[in-house]
């Protein structure tokens, strides 16, 4: 028979395990433990950034000792002579001449012994001069005559860009006895350059000075604080302007005539020639409610508001809501200026009030009557019309 399979009786068994208590960190602990982390893993960033850049700045000393001497003076004399010119807005040539005692200007030199190069302003050449030809190395000086004190600011700025583009290796002659200027010059950006001696009232051309007895006073009523510097800068002049058809001058008073260049009615702009002859006087006391460009194509002018001269080959910004009076001095027989005038001129009265207007529709108003008259035609004037 076959055996049953025995019968196994089941039972359940509860095993308890003890329980144990998991210390929970608080928020605020966990929280100040992932700064604490964040920092640590900040430092080290910030460690192997330094380290990445002390190892540029070794590569970079390191290449600066393998530098190749710079130039000869002889080739560099071109780089100081075309900055000089570009500078002063007239040709200059650098000269290795010994200069005569006195003499400001600035300066470039090379020492023989290690081809290392100098520049800066010096307000005695032959000082330096001098004391180049004691240096050690034997140095070698060219140099360029500069009066004015923020020029040759600019002018050194200028040349220390090239030198550098040039990558050539200098050493400072100022570190020894050699001091090039007595008390600290304001830096002077080469692209805006104030043209004429501060304050002075002196005629830049000649020994006579100006009678300004007979001017008004100077603007000195309320202008906009949004109201920017103007801006003017020394171009090189493009030449005598005698060839011009009398005819295209458009008069506007028995001294003041224009030449139209373009009248923009549809955005509200013009640009012109302005000529005045007679000897020089007060023009007009005017502001502008937009921008004004002007270039100086021969004779001079200023404002009696400020202390700059714009001469021939000089370019002057004039920042809207400016009002100022316009005077060419004496002297001066003939003054033309392209100006680029946007939106109306608002003749003021010496209180700054607007007595008067005049817009580009004015001026083509003027232009086409005046063309009718000498022969040209009144629609002579539609070629300048946008």
């Amino acid at each position: 028979p076959a055996r049953s399979a025995p019968t196994m009786a089941s039972s359940t068994v509860s095993i308890t395990t003890p329980r144990v208590a998991v210390p929970m960190r608080s928020t605020r602990a966990m929280a100040r433990a992932t700064v604490a982390m964040a920092r640590a893993g900040r430092g080290s960033s910030s460690g192997r950034r330094a380290n990445t850049l002390n190892r540029r700045r070794e590569d970079e000393r390191r290449r600066s000792e393998e530098r190749a001497s710079a130039p000869p003076l002889e080739s560099m004399r071109d780089d100081l002579a075309l900055l000089a010119s570009l500078e002063l807005g007239a040709p200059t040539a650098a000269s290795d001449n010994s200069p005569e005692d006195g003499s400001p200007g600035v300066y470039l030199a090379r020492r023989r012994s290690d081809g290392r190069a100098s520049f800066g302003a010096s307000i005695d050449l032959a000082a330096t001069s001098a004391t180049m030809r004691e240096d050690p190395g034997d140095a070698e000086m060219i140099h360029v005559v500069v009066t004015d004190e923020a020029t040759r600011s600019s002018l050194v700025e200028r040349l220390g860009k090239r030198m550098k583009s040039m990558n050539v290796p200098t050493w400072d002659v100022n570190q020894g006895k050699l001091q090039t200027r007595k008390e600290p010059v304001e830096r002077v950006d080469p692209i805006v350059a104030m043209i004429g001696a501060p304050g002075s009232n002196e005629d830049t051309r000649g020994p006579a000075k100006e009678d300004t007895a007979k001017y008004p006073a100077p603007h000195s009523g309320f202008v906009p604080p949004e109201v920017t510097k103007e801006v003017i800068v020394k171009m090189p002049s493009p030449g005598a302007l005698d060839d011009i058809d009398e005819r295209l001058w458009v008069p506007q008073t028995a001294d003041v005539s224009f030449r139209p260049l373009l009248l923009n009615v549809s955005q509200g702009y013009y640009v012109n020639l302005l000529r005045v002859r007679g000897g020089g006087g007060v023009l007009s006391r005017h502001r502008h409610p937009g921008p004004v460009h002007g270039w100086v194509l021969k004779g001079r002018w200023r404002y009696l508001e400020h202390d700059w001269v714009a001469e021939e080959g000089s370019y002057v910004f004039e920042p809207p809501g400016e009002t100022h009076t316009l005077v060419v001095p004496d002297g001066v027989e003939e003054m033309i200026t392209l100006f680029n005038v946007t939106g109306p001129l608002l003749y003021c009265d010496e209180d700054g009030k607007v007595v008067n207007a005049e817009d580009v529709f004015d001026k083509l108003a003027l232009a086409k009557a005046h063309y009718e008259k000498v022969g040209l035609g009144a629609d002579y004037v539609d070629q300048f019309v946008r």
